[in-house]
């Protein structure tokens, strides 16, 4: 498989381990996950840059249409995404769209098109469709076995009604699409669904992430800018990994939750905002507690409702159907031998590193019949 060792100047921001895991995998790269202390040295030297979609909502006036300069030599990997500002974004100011995951002979070859510069977009895997949103739970939590049963009841009953809700769970079990499926089952589905990841959120940026800045407030405010409360408005905000958010941000974020009021930076007034909040986190919040690195106020804020999602070992059982839905439309066959390996594994990156399993089986698997030759663990075989 191709590897380019020359490409020593490929920046990849990025939270996720698994996109971090495959580029550390298939490029000399270095990695970044705070883009304030780098940004002059991006603009001055980066063949290419990798983000993903997450990141993308995270940081949305670093990918503004005027860093279009910046941007044609960046490779955006679209993760499942239902945020339509994110999307828009996306289409909006990248030439280069990738879909994840991917191999990594399609990313090399990208980056080699943003050296020659002539690839206006690339859209690759399109049997991911990231705009579109299932509508029922059980094109969500697929499986019988009696969690995954559980778990769609617990759904269906939260989307019923506005209270706050907490989705816990190891990463990869599927919190954020429990989160889409609660907006989208209940009666805030015609209004915007919005996320926030709360990771590396530093204090300074909060006010503006949060609550958005008018004109002239400072230096680039070169126009009224929405925070992410008021892009939610009538619909649902999703707090996205809330457990790793710092002390001074979670004050910021019970302040409002109390008050149901924002006030954006360099304005006088005060906008009244009607916001379903579910959040998500992989974190302990039952060590963080008494521990004080998480204010119980706010947990108490954000934890009417709560929904442990199960790792995938404890509903194997359910691997065939999951298997099968995965490879739908498509001709894939699983050998008995390759169904028993996938059996045998404990999954410890859960429904995704399931999805990245499958996804590098087929790429392995020449005539189409997996075989267990054709599963590969990565970093964990």
């Amino acid at each position: 498989m191709p590897r380019l060792q020359s490409l020593s100047n490929v920046t990849v921001f990025s939270w996720r381990q698994d996109i971090i895991y495959f580029c550390k995998k298939h490029l000399a790269s270095k990695f970044n996950l705070s883009y304030e202390e780098n940004f002059a040295e991006i603009q001055l030297s980066s063949l290419a840059i990798i983000v993903d979609s997450d990141f993308v909502a995270g940081f949305p006036d670093f990918f503004a249409p005027e860093n279009k300069s910046l941007l044609k030599k960046t490779v955006c990997l679209i993760l499942p995404c239902t945020n339509s500002s994110v999307v828009s974004r996306i289409e909006n100011c990248f030439n280069y769209t990738l879909a994840f995951p991917i191999t990594n002979r399609v990313l090399i070859s990208a980056i080699d098109l943003i050296k020659r510069n002539n690839c206006p977009l690339i859209n690759y895997n399109p049997f991911i469709d990231y705009t579109k949103v299932p509508s029922t739970i059980f094109d969500y939590f697929k499986g019988n076995s009696s969690c995954m049963q559980k778990i769609r009841k617990q759904i269906k009953n939260a989307s019923e009604n506005d209270l706050p809700l907490l989705l816990l769970g190891e990463t990869g079990v599927g919190k954020t699409t429990a989160a889409k499926c609660v907006h989208n089952l209940s009666k805030r589905k015609d209004k915007p669904f919005v996320e926030l990841n709360l990771a590396n959120i530093v204090e300074s940026l909060s006010d503006s992430l949060f609550f958005g800045h008018t004109k002239g407030t400072f230096t680039d405010a070169t126009k009224d800018t929405s925070g992410y409360f008021s892009q939610a408005n009538g619909g649902t905000l999703h707090l996205d990994e809330i457990g790793l958010a710092t002390l001074p941000v979670q004050s910021k974020l019970l302040k409002v939750l109390e008050c149901g009021y924002i006030q954006k930076i360099g304005s006088d007034s005060k906008e009244k905002i009607d916001v379903r909040i579910i959040s998500t986190t992989n974190c302990n919040m039952y060590d963080m507690l008494p521990a004080g690195t998480f204010k119980k106020d706010l947990f108490f804020r954000i934890s009417p409702q709560m929904i442990q999602i199960p790792p995938l070992r404890e509903h194997k059982e359910d691997l065939d159907i999951l298997i099968k839905d995965y490879f739908k439309n498509q001709d894939i066959l699983i050998s008995e031998l390759a169904m028993e390996k996938l059996l045998h594994y404990n999954w410890p990156g859960n429904i995704r590193e399931l999805h990245h399993c499958l996804f590098r089986a087929k790429e392995n698997c020449p005539n189409r019949i997996i075989g267990p030759e054709n599963i590969d663990f990565g970093l964990f075989n």
